[in-house]
């Protein structure tokens, strides 16, 4: 996979997470508004991600697989350490995305707010530079597929429910 799609793919994953988890704080979960005012708040939500915070965050990005690349040809890391490499990096790295600390006016009025802030934009870097560091890998290992156990897979969707869970805490309608 170039680098061009490796970038696009980890904004996807690294914009589009905590749109949603931010969307689901506001009240998307709920029957009181309509259907297409929750989809088009999704939507405006992921424009502003895209528009704002995907520029610096493609260039960290591209800079990520670079050196994860790199690192992947140089040394004899396995699957796992790189990915985890790149996923800490990712999630450190995510805070230097200045425009994306706007996301702090939609949880107006929820006790802990920052708490929110901190864990989006913790998601949004270690999930976008894991899949990083597993493309810097397939780079020097052409040949490897993501092969997790069902536990793991499980594992992941009880911690996305309990994200989710979280975000719903204290709830307020955005306009």
């Amino acid at each position: 996979m170039g680098k061009t799609k490796v970038v696009i793919y980890a904004l996807l994953i690294g914009l589009t997470v905590p749109s949603i988890l931010a969307a689901w704080h506001v009240g998307f979960h709920d029957n009181k508004s309509g259907f297409i005012f929750k989809v088009l708040f999704f939507v405006a939500l992921e424009l502003y991600a895209w528009v704002f915070c995907g520029p610096g965050a493609a260039l960290g990005c591209y800079s990520l697989f670079e050196n994860l690349k790199k690192t992947s040809l140089e040394s004899n890391l396995t699957l796992n350490q790189l990915m985890l490499r790149g996923a800490i990096l990712a999630a450190v790295f995510s805070f230097l995305n200045f425009p994306g600390y706007l996301v702090a006016a939609l949880f107006d009025g929820t006790p802990y707010w920052y708490i929110f802030v901190i864990i989006l934009y913790l998601v949004s870097g270690w999930c976008s530079g894991a899949w990083i560091g597993f493309q810097a890998y397939k780079v020097s290992n052409p040949d490897v597929r993501l092969n997790y156990s069902l536990v793991t897979w499980i594992l992941i969707i009880l911690f996305a429910g309990f994200l989710m869970m979280l975000f719903s805490l204290g709830t307020r309608k955005p306009f």
